[in-house]
């Protein structure tokens, strides 16, 4: 099953005739690449020392027993060396406080801050009080973001839910009380991911994002309806242009018509023209989607939606030898925009290079500001085997580093066929401008070996994404199982 693959000549031929260059291969097998990486850095919180956190985590049953996963992790744009992690704790149902950690040397030393006040932990709203999806941003002063879905139930059902945003001045030692820029306070609505972000040159403008499901059904007004032919779910995005202290209302960016869908939108900057990018997946009956909006005057008006990639269809994902289903988030992509060369990528997930055999990650790119895309590239090396988690940064002179989990296959030899540890490896690959006609794909760099655990709910669940941020150096800020459960960590390294 495992093919290495020999040098090669991979070409990136545009679908629509795009200017991006060709890629070659330089690596020649699946061994770790020779370059450089430290070791993986725990971001856990001593609870012995953390009495506010140790009382949040404790389940009915007086224990404390958790697993973090979703980290994000976001760099000042005018001094990278300062990180902003953060990570969802999964301690009961729903109920999962938002932690945060600082690096102010680029990733090689962590603080340990307060807990983020809102969810179980601070939170002052009780029509509020669980809190899950947390995703962080840093304006160019310092200031620092954090946003995550908040929701409140009664009897079971959704009453209430919408995105909260706190901010700290002071690199996170404290965070001023939370506020709900997106909310619906009714059962006709449901909101799925948050996501946050700066504006590189401007301090204290930022937005979050968010997808909205709104109810389409007259017989159904109080039941947010979400069944695919009928839901109406758009981007929604509100706007701080004052450090958080107020927020614009909430309004739809992308198209609002019964079946519509923008899955996990994000937003990115470029630095240079400070155009903002939305990128989301979104259905058209079976079909998936990737298709992004921009807007020229910061946030004010929305293009019509500029079409990237449509998916190629995959099987049920599994753990190679095991019956161990994969939860691969193919509706998370990513974007990055190379603010010198106003190259922009895209990252994602679907069935393309295994003929649906396997999920695998893929990245195209774009020369023209998105009017045409190159073929998707696959990233990860065997042909053969799953790769997923994917995320994607732009490094100094115009590298891009991506980053994915993949299972380690040599290590499952002589295991049990359904083991619950499951060998896995996080691997970082960098793609380099050779020429205007080529990029060059370099050798697959193993960042990180671990054996993949179930949570305390039975899953093999890390997340749905990971951060990556470039200061010095790549820092990618992921959750791994350790004997205790999941914790988050940071490895730091420079790719080959």
């Amino acid at each position: 099953m495992r093919t290495l693959l020999a040098a090669s000549i991979l070409l990136l031929t545009s679908a629509i005739a795009c200017s991006l260059p060709r890629p070659h291969d330089t690596g020649a097998g699946g061994g770790d690449a020779a370059a450089v990486h430290a070791p993986p850095i725990p971001l856990e919180i001593d609870l012995a020392t953390d009495s506010a956190y140790a009382r949040c985590l404790r389940r009915p049953d007086s224990s404390t027993r958790y697993d973090e996963v979703e980290p994000y992790v976001a760099s000042n744009p005018a001094s990278p060396s300062m990180l902003l992690a953060t990570w969802m704790v999964q301690s009961r149902p729903e109920f999962h406080p938002i932690r945060t950690a600082v690096s102010l040397d680029g990733g090689r030393t962590w603080s340990r801050q307060a807990l983020v006040p809102f969810g179980p932990c601070g939170w002052t709203d009780p029509g509020l009080p669980a809190s899950s999806d947390p995703w962080v941003a840093v304006d160019p002063a310092g200031r620092m973001y954090v946003g995550a879905l908040v929701l409140g139930t009664t009897k079971g059902v959704r009453t209430s839910m919408g995105v909260a945003v706190a901010v700290s001045t002071d690199t996170g030692r404290t965070w001023q009380p939370a506020k709900t820029p997106i909310v619906e306070r009714s059962t006709k609505f449901r909101f799925d991911n948050a996501t946050i972000a700066t504006h590189p040159r401007i301090p204290g403008t930022a937005y979050v994002l968010s997808t909205r499901f709104e109810a389409s059904d007259p017989a159904r007004p109080d039941t947010a309806v979400t069944t695919r032919t009928r839901r109406i779910a758009p981007a929604v995005i509100s706007i701080t242009r004052d450090g958080g202290a107020t927020w614009s209302a909430p309004v739809a960016i992308t198209p609002r018509f019964r079946g519509a869908w923008a899955g996990a939108p994000q937003l990115t900057v470029d630095a240079r023209t400070g155009v903002l990018w939305v990128v989301y997946t979104t259905r058209q009956g079976d079909t998936l989607r990737v298709e992004l909006v921009r807007s020229n005057d910061d946030g004010r008006s929305w293009s019509q939606p500029i079409p990237v990639v449509t998916y190629a269809p995959r099987k049920l994902v599994t753990y190679p030898g095991t019956q161990r289903e994969l939860v691969v988030a193919d509706d998370i992509i990513h974007l990055a925009i190379d603010a010198t060369t106003r190259q922009t990528w895209v990252v994602f997930t679907d069935g393309r290079h295994s003929d649906g055999g396997a999920a695998q990650v893929s990245v195209t790119g774009s020369s023209d500001e998105g009017r045409t895309w190159s073929m998707p590239v696959r990233i990860n090396e065997d042909p053969g085997t799953p790769s997923w988690r994917p995320n994607i940064v732009v490094r100094p002179r115009g590298a891009v580093v991506v980053t994915y989990l993949t299972p380690d296959l040599t290590r499952l030899r002589g295991a049990a066929p359904d083991t619950l540890r499951l060998p896995m490896r996080v691997e970082a690959r960098r793609l380099t401008l050779e020429s205007s006609s080529r990029v060059r794909l370099h050798p697959p760099q193993v960042l990180d070996h671990f054996d993949w655990g179930p949570t305390m709910t039975n899953e093999h669940f890390l997340g749905d994404y990971f951060g990556i941020v470039s200061s010095h150096e790549a820092v990618l800020v992921y959750s791994r199982t350790v004997r205790e459960g999941n914790r988050v960590h940071a490895v730091r390294f420079v790719p080959p």
